[in-house]
């Protein structure tokens, strides 16, 4: 379960739920720690990922995952929260997380100087907001792209036929050569 929730996307985890309900039947603290990252209850969510917590840091095999698998779960779950808004109140979103401001602070500017989320954190009024891409900046951009790759391929255009032209001297020195030695060969005969 917790494999599926560090890697899984939102709708593959709807599906892995559906597809393995028989099993999760058995299972209801995973079931419920599933459906609760599907239907945004963080706070819920959290609580009970903690109690799995300690049981995979005592497992052989997954003890030294757990962090890294936690911190997976938490930039997925930070990412899923914050998509379909424009801003975010700080407070509220770390009330729903169940963590304290410094520490969502701490969080959110890890995965966004990571590039991981397109958002900027306003600390003197406690936001989250989206970063917002100005059109013609980007048309800009786009357009100072479009001339250095133009100007790669004209040059390695330029390159080519260069090397066509010396290839093709290179030839005519080596027949008009081997013609002039054949010649001379030819006369000593």
């Amino acid at each position: 379960t917790i494999l599926l929730l560090a890697t899984y996307s939102r709708s593959q985890l709807m599906e892995a739920e559906a597809n393995l309900g028989s099993f999760l039947q058995y299972l209801p603290e995973a079931r419920s720690l599933i459906a609760n990252f599907v239907e945004n209850n963080f706070a819920s969510f959290f609580a009970l990922l903690s109690k799995f917590r300690s049981m995979l840091e005592l497992d052989i095999h997954m003890h030294s995952h757990v962090d890294k698998l936690f911190q997976n779960i938490w930039e997925k779950s930070a990412i899923a929260y914050l998509k379909p808004f424009e801003n975010a109140k700080m407070d509220v979103m770390a009330s729903a997380f169940g963590v304290s401001l410094q520490t969502l602070e701490d969080g959110l500017s890890k995965l966004i100087l990571a590039g991981s989320l397109p958002f900027r954190l306003d600390l003197c009024n406690l936001l989250i907001l989206k970063d917002v891409v100005d059109p013609r900046m980007a048309l800009y951009q786009k357009t100072l792209e479009f001339g250095e790759q133009s100007n790669r391929t004209t040059l390695s255009y330029i390159v080519a036929s260069k090397l066509q032209l010396i290839e093709g001297a290179v030839q005519a020195n080596s027949s008009s050569s081997s013609s002039s030695h054949s010649g001379s060969s030819l006369s000593s005969w």
